[in-house]
């Protein structure tokens, strides 16, 4: 049992980590060659940042290229036994919201919730042609919907990180002198990650799941307005949910900047020529 439930796991984290950090990863480092760098001059950079970056460019090569992480994905992701244990992960961020207010947890449950039950409906649907929208040669439908998993995988592994960070800095003679305010700028940016994800996984969604329909579905009269009735009706109040749970998100990113304002760079070498 516990091998089938690591297995089914290991089967969609892999590509999702092999994904997500060959593609969202190098596009920040790119965004961080851009800030620190300066006029195109990388040789200063703290941290010898335009080595890794030129490093992450070959990440999608050394990893496998991008679009075969996205086929695994499509196939392992709507595994009945994964989807079983990611609806214990909602449950469970639904709990840490409670518990601890601020980190992007209840946002990121509800857009768990809404990639979820845009993937039922998509293996279930047709589109006005009467194909079927999730199938193997589709990647239209399907490579998408790899792209808004990793997207909530992240966020969710960012936030147990920072609880894990909490719960056990202290031990840690390095840190556990400024633990409190490290602990609250990760908390800041996981919730300023949990809202972004949570967006991304919206418009990606929302695109699939009415971009299919046709034309002559989507009324204009409220009265017959489709995305209000029937099997849709509550992807659509899942849509105004999450956009009332990105209340603070644009505050922890504003207190995260400020932090990152104070902070200083150590001299020390990270990264061997």
């Amino acid at each position: 049992m516990r091998f089938a439930l690591f297995n089914t796991q290991a089967n969609v984290l892999c590509p999702a980590a092999k994904l997500w950090n060959t593609g969202h990863g190098a596009n920040m480092m790119r965004e961080a060659v851009s800030l620190m760098g300066g006029y195109g001059i990388t040789e200063d950079c703290p941290g010898y940042l335009g080595q890794k970056w030129m490093d992450a460019q070959l990440e999608a090569t050394y990893e496998g290229p991008e679009a075969v992480q996205r086929r695994q994905l499509s196939v392992t992701m709507t595994n009945e036994l994964f989807l079983a244990q990611y609806r214990e992960w909602i449950v469970e961020l639904d709990e840490i919201s409670k518990r601890r207010p601020g980190m992007g947890a209840g946002v990121l449950a509800k857009a768990m919730e809404m990639w979820i039950l845009s993937c039922e409906h998509l293996q279930k649907t047709k589109d006005a042609q009467g194909a079927k929208l999730y199938q193997s040669a589709r990647h239209g439908v399907t490579f998408p919907l790899a792209d808004a998993l990793c997207w909530l995988l992240a966020a969710r592994f960012l936030i147990l990180d920072v609880l894990e960070l909490e719960e056990k800095g202290a031990s840690n003679p390095t840190i556990a002198e400024a633990l409190p305010g490290l602990v609250a700028f990760y908390a800041d940016l996981s919730h300023v990650q949990a809202a972004r994800a949570a967006g991304e996984v919206g418009r990606i969604c929302a695109e699939l799941v009415f971009g299919y329909l046709s034309h002559d579905c989507a009324a204009d009269d409220p009265e017959n307005d489709i995305a209000a009735k029937g099997d849709l009706a509550p992807f659509a109040r899942l849509r105004v949910q999450i956009d009332r749970c990105l209340s603070g998100a644009r505050l922890a990113k504003d207190r995260a900047a400020d932090a990152l304002t104070r902070v200083m760079i150590p001299e020390a070498l990270d990264y061997p020529v």
